[in-house]
């Protein structure tokens, strides 16, 4: 086993659902957005911005929003949120890159799906290394993918300025509860050389059958997650709010 201590900080990295009401301090809060600026970035784009949502009242409305299309009983994102002292809201954000090439009088104009490949790219990059950081100072934290269910109606609530798209809220806090590492694929499932061989059918149901006790409970939880008609509406839904934000009008 290597013995590293980056490497094992990855290795042994779990999602927290929980938290205790202790405050992460603005030092680390600080510290672990710095470590997130420290991802690369193509060009020195640096197409993100972190919004530290503190405000109870704005806390509440997003859960609120949430709840109009969703339920408590989808996981438990509510329970993450609800217990979370910190609230970091990851944007893809090319407001700023525009800004600056006015500044510099600069006729640049990047491709719609471009700009929001490359703003993706960052922004998840920044956060895993965020998430890192937060593990090495002795805190836990989750991912909720609501926001960009959302997106407009965040957009709206937090006054957000054209380019800006509001997709991931990483919640940090003090673990409440000590869960055990998910398994994953085994690496010859996904790592490759010089082409791609797909796993075999075996391989993958004996993954997915031991990681989830059945091969019938892993159809429910993705077939409860991800109904047909509920996947529909999201999709329209969310290209509609990301061109409405001047990130894909092609």
């Amino acid at each position: 086993m290597n013995e590293n201590l980056v490497i094992q900080t990855l290795l042994n990295r779990r999602s927290i659902r929980k938290f205790k009401s202790k405050e992460v301090s603005k030092v680390d809060m600080e510290s672990i957005v710095n470590a997130g600026q420290r991802a690369p970035t193509g060009t020195m784009f640096q197409a993100y911005s972190f919004i530290n949502i503190s405000d109870p009242r704005i806390k509440e409305e997003i859960i609120q929003i949430i709840l109009t299309f969703a339920s408590k009983k989808e996981g438990r994102w509510w329970q993450v949120m609800e217990t979370a002292p910190l609230w970091i809201l990851i944007c893809v954000d090319f407001a700023r890159q525009e800004k600056i090439f006015e500044i510099l009088n600069l006729d640049i104009e990047l491709g719609p799906l471009d700009k929001l490949v490359r703003g993706l790219i960052d922004a998840n990059l920044a956060a895993e290394n965020m998430v890192i950081a937060a593990e090495s100072l002795g805190l836990g934290s989750c991912f909720v993918g609501y926001p960009k269910r959302i997106s407009g109606e965040l957009v709206e609530s937090l006054g957000l300025p054209e380019s800006v798209f509001p997709f991931l809220l990483l919640c940090i806090g003090y673990p409440d509860e000590d869960p055990s590492i998910k398994t994953r694929l085994p690496i010859n499932a996904v790592l490759h050389e010089n082409g791609y061989q797909a796993p075999s059918e075996k391989l993958l149901k004996s993954y997915y059958e031991s990681s989830y006790g059945s091969l019938d409970k892993v159809g429910s939880s993705w077939g409860f997650n991800f109904p047909l008609e509920a996947t529909r509406w999201r999709e329209q839904k969310l290209r509609k709010d990301i061109k409405s934000m001047g990130l894909l009008n092609g």
